[in-house]
């Protein structure tokens, strides 16, 4: 955890490739998570998620990096995490296109984010580097009628 903050954070921020927000318990750091942009293609969305007539990329929140201090896992901290990122890309949606949370995870950490509350769904697209694509809508769909 304290590698990527101390090494790499700062420049993704100034390159603008991704965002980090800090998470502190008293002076001690506890967590952090990373956003940038993304799009899932049509190719990564199962088939309930496509909106009839539109061929394009769909925007989204990419969530890239998130970790939690090992002697804290399991109090809640990385849900919080991923609700602060889905809080965000809700919040940006009204300004800027954007649709879903997505990120990459290994195969073993995908439940962490499929089950509730968090209730990411898996892309049906392989990966050729064995990473799971999540992806999860951050509103309900519009009720047509």
């Amino acid at each position: 955890m304290q590698v990527f903050i101390r090494d790499e954070a700062l420049t993704y921020q100034e390159e603008r490739l991704g965002v980090t927000y800090l998470v502190f318990h008293d002076s001690d750091l506890v967590g952090f998570v990373t956003v940038s942009m993304t799009c899932l293609s049509l190719a990564d969305l199962r088939e309930g998620e496509k909106v009839e007539g539109v061929r394009v990329p769909y925007p989204a929140l990419l969530l890239g990096r998130l970790a939690v201090d090992k002697r804290l896992r399991g109090k809640g901290i990385g849900t919080l995490l991923c609700k602060f990122a889905i809080g965000l890309a809700v919040e940006i949606s009204n300004t800027i296109g954007c649709r879903y949370v997505a990120l990459h995870t290994l195969p073993d950490r995908a439940g962490f984010y499929t089950q509730e509350p968090l209730n990411f769904v898996e892309s049906s697209l392989e990966r050729p580097d064995r990473k799971k694509l999540l992806y999860r809508r951050i509103t309900e769909k519009p009720s047509r009628g």
